[in-house]
């Protein structure tokens, strides 16, 4: 595989219970895009900015907590997110992960769509 992923697994610690979380960190992917000199255009203002709309008397929830683990990476770019375990076995991922550096851009254009900005 051309691509140099590093799989990693956390734990983290909460009152319901533990967790363990996958991460694949995209390094050399992230670097070859910032080569290309990309700049992902997230235009996130502060968050007071937002607190108004959410204090009227109907306001709307959407929770993308697992957003980024629902956009499914097109079939001939899925070798841009593979991993080698430690026992050789290979692995590709099929959803996208939060640190590839397109993530906030790509999540940001689906929560506006969602949310009715297109």
């Amino acid at each position: 595989s051309r691509s140099k992923n590093i799989p990693f697994t956390i734990y983290e610690e909460r009152e319901s219970g533990n967790r363990q979380r996958f991460i694949l960190w995209t390094k050399e992917e992230n670097e070859r895009i910032s080569d290309l000199s990309y700049i992902p255009f997230v235009p996130l203002k502060h968050v007071s900015n937002y607190l108004g709309a959410v204090n009227k008397e109907v306001a709307s929830l959407r929770d993308f907590k697992t957003g980024f683990y629902q956009i499914e990476i097109p079939q001939d770019a899925r070798s841009l997110f593979s991993f080698i375990d430690s026992s050789g076995r290979s692995f590709a991922l099929t959803r996208l992960p939060m640190g590839h550096v397109c993530a906030p851009e790509i999540m940001n254009t689906i929560a506006a769509v969602a949310a009715g900005d297109p």
